[in-house]
């Protein structure tokens, strides 16, 4: 493992680099190790993030993962930076009915979250609730040229299916895939890894699921 800092736009991003292959990116300014921001900032400013970041690190093109707000992220890098872009995988994120009742589960969550030695502030989740409430990005997704996935789960009360469905049809040929059962929730790549990882790495591999 690798790792070190960028600095773009004012801002100090935090990277790590794990294994071998093609790029895959993600993370952004105001979390973990990254700088934390003093002033309001948008989805299109985190965009321009990740292609400053590739920059820091000669990295031409890549393949995007976007989880929640970063599937907001990943639809304005793919307008903004179309030349930057391999795969775009959206995933936007709660949990299940099933995962709630496994009290097991919830206490490792929690024991998992609570060890985070870089939490988010509530000044920077603040920050980005402003920008992710302001962005729409939908009347612009017709400019995505990037193969697309859009991955989507049954149980997701937050994006619900009819939602995920809306952005796959405005992106040009962009896969849609709905994952049914229990743990198809907001954080199914926490409930339902396998399934999601073996979605993702599908995709990227350039096979049908």
């Amino acid at each position: 493992m690798k790792s070190g800092k960028a600095k773009y736009d004012g801002q100090t991003l935090y990277w790590e680099s794990h294994g071998e292959g093609a790029p895959l990116v993600f993370d952004n300014r105001d979390v973990g190790r990254s700088s934390q921001a003093t002033a309001a900032y948008t989805i299109a400013d985190m965009a321009d993030d990740v292609a400053g970041l590739m920059d820091g690190l000669v990295i031409e093109r890549a393949h995007l993962l976007g989880l929640s707000m970063g599937g907001m992220i990943g639809q304005e890098f793919a307008i903004r930076h179309p030349g930057r872009l391999n795969r775009l995988v959206q995933y936007l994120w709660l949990f299940s009915e099933s995962f709630r009742r496994n009290h097991q589960a919830v206490d490792q969550t929690l024991q998992m979250l609570a060890a985070n030695p870089n939490p988010v502030s509530a000044a920077a989740y603040q920050r980005q609730a402003d920008a992710y409430v302001k962005h729409d990005a939908l009347d612009r997704l017709g400019q995505v040229t990037a193969p697309t996935i859009v991955i989507t789960g049954e149980q997701d009360r937050l994006t619900p299916p009819w939602i995920m469905r809306e952005v796959a049809e405005a992106i040009p040929n962009a896969q849609f895939q709905l994952i049914e059962g229990d743990g198809s929730s907001h954080v199914m790549p926490l409930e339902r890894p396998d399934d999601f990882n073996r979605t993702v790495l599908a995709f990227l591999q350039g096979q049908d699921e």
